[in-house]
């Protein structure tokens, strides 16, 4: 998954490695933008579609019985509004509900720190998370605990200098 592209509009090139680049960008800028690169290998492809120049996913054939969704994601920084935070979150939303799969993950720049877990009642949260929580953080917490899913790098122990991002 890539995040930040910085190209503007939508395409699907094939790279000279035989590789393809998928991305969606704005249109009148090149400012964020998501997108993957898939293996030439990757034959498994159910489903592509972006939603939003924040959020893009890739459905992948497992075998006859299971899929699993990879979703792509930007977030808008602090210097975006509330407003705009909302609509990439109900983005999310839609790219969970669409092409229903049994494995999910949402990978890229949530552009939030969650911090340390701080009470039992933040199941999506493990006991490893670092630093203070910020506004965004607690916007991303409420959206995972609304959907059933879990902030993985904070279940996992971590020397200090490699939990930064």
């Amino acid at each position: 998954g890539l995040s930040e592209v910085r190209r503007r509009g939508q395409e699907e090139i094939s790279l000279r490695s035989g590789n393809t680049l998928y991305y969606r960008g704005n249109e009148e800028n090149s400012d964020g933008g998501v997108g993957f690169i898939i293996h030439k290998r990757t034959l498994n492809i159910e489903h592509l579609e972006s939603i939003s120049p924040r959020v893009c996913f890739v459905v992948l054939k497992l075998n006859q019985r299971y899929s699993i969704k990879f979703i792509q994601v930007c977030a808008p920084t602090s210097t975006h509004t509330d407003e705009k935070v909302e609509v990439f979150y109900d983005d999310v939303a839609m790219a969970l509900s669409k092409v229903p799969t049994y494995f999910v993950f949402i990978t890229g720049d949530f552009n939030a720190k969650v911090g340390k877990k701080q009470d039992e009642s933040e199941f999506s949260l493990g006991q490893h998370g670092i630093g203070e929580r910020n506004e965004r953080g607690s916007t991303l917490i409420q959206f995972l605990l609304e959907h059933g899913l879990y902030a993985m790098n904070t279940f996992f122990m971590k020397a200090e200098h490699r939990k930064w991002t």
